[in-house]
């Protein structure tokens, strides 16, 4: 009887120690499950994706053909003479024509924007004289004209969901002493008109209005196809 009392005093300290143990784990599980139900994750703020912009400002007297492949293509479109000996056509000069990739994944040869440099286009005793802007694109071996705008590019942007980037095209229309600065957008094979985002005339000098840009875009779309400004 002694013997047993004396086994059960030894068990007892081992016993209370695994039951320690087991309190001990059962109160860090607890924490644990505590801590992660009650700090759910923080979400994380991606901000949105920056449309890259290019302010492009053309300056003929230091433009130059980088490509090699400016002059042939030139004469592809039959706008150039190599020789100068053709008065009908325009020397092929890059103090004449700036060139731009049309589509950025494909080369010049198979797509271009060409600004024209407007001192050909200039009339006697005018001020001022529009350069003129031409895109091709390459289809069946061919260069096909998709637009002809008389105009600049003064800014290109990164477009979300094309390889064709988007263009500013800055229009001067001396018969009502305005200018527009226009978004045009690669759809369906051309570029068209989006919006007339910055108006100069008389009534405006900058920045259109958001709630204003709907009526306006529609009466500039409406002056540059009237005027001839594009095709």
């Amino acid at each position: 009887m002694t013997q047993n009392k004396e086994m059960e005093k030894v068990k007892s300290p081992k016993l209370l120690y695994r039951r320690g143990i087991i309190f001990l784990i059962s109160l860090i599980g607890v924490g644990l499950l505590y801590y992660f139900t009650s700090n759910p994750k923080k979400k994380i703020h991606v901000p949105p994706k920056i449309i890259a912009k290019e302010v492009i400002s053309t300056d003929f007297k230091v433009n130059t053909f980088t490509e090699g492949t400016e002059t042939s293509l030139l004469q592809e479109i039959g706008i150039c003479d190599s020789l100068e000996q053709n008065p009908n056509l325009y020397p092929c000069s890059p103090n004449l024509f700036k060139f731009f990739k049309l589509n950025q994944k494909r080369s010049l040869k198979d797509g271009f924007i060409v600004v024209i440099n407007s001192d050909l286009y200039r009339e006697p005793n005018t001020v001022f004289a529009s350069r003129r802007v031409l895109i091709y694109e390459r289809e069946g071996g061919y260069l096909v004209s998709v637009n002809k705008m008389k105009g600049d590019i003064i800014e290109m942007r990164a477009s979300k969901n094309s390889d064709y980037k988007d263009l500013i095209i800055r229009f001067r229309q001396t018969k009502y002493n305005e200018a527009y600065h226009c978004l045009y957008q690669w759809k369906k094979g051309r570029y068209e008109f989006v919006r007339c985002e910055e108006l100069f005339s008389d009534y405006c000098k900058g920045k259109v209005k958001q709630e204003l840009m709907d009526s306006v875009s529609i009466e500039v779309n409406k002056k540059l196809i009237a005027e001839g400004f594009t095709n």
